[in-house]
């Protein structure tokens, strides 16, 4: 995936966001990302990718999981095993992270109006 196609730029994000980003996907991967300095989407990304293969390699149910707990639609989890064969999990991770960041960007849109 090119860098001019991804859905946001962490870069631009504030201090807060990033940082509840970060959190929301330690919290959800069930992992700990304090050995990355994550302050671009790349950095992420490697980070939600990487964890994707750990889990892959463990079972398909492990993955299944995760995705459920990221809540992730099946449907768009279907069409990437569909389309994909030697990208699956860049593609799962793009899909994953990208869920991620519409959690946290939802929460942080509501806590303004409160």
């Amino acid at each position: 995936m090119e860098s001019g196609e991804r859905s946001f730029d962490i870069i631009r994000l504030n201090d807060q966001f990033r940082i509840a980003l970060k959190e929301q996907v330690e919290k959800d991967l069930n992992t700990e990302l304090s050995d990355f300095n994550l302050t671009t989407y790349d950095e992420f990304f490697s980070a939600v990718s990487n964890r994707l293969n750990q889990i892959d390699k463990s079972g398909a149910g492990s993955l299944m999981q995760l995705l459920y707990k990221v809540d992730l639609p099946e449907k768009i989890f279907r069409q990437i095993r569909e389309t994909s064969e030697n990208n699956f999990i860049d593609l799962l991770a793009d899909a994953v992270l990208r869920r991620i960041f519409q959690k946290v960007w939802t929460r942080f849109q509501f806590k303004k109006r409160i």
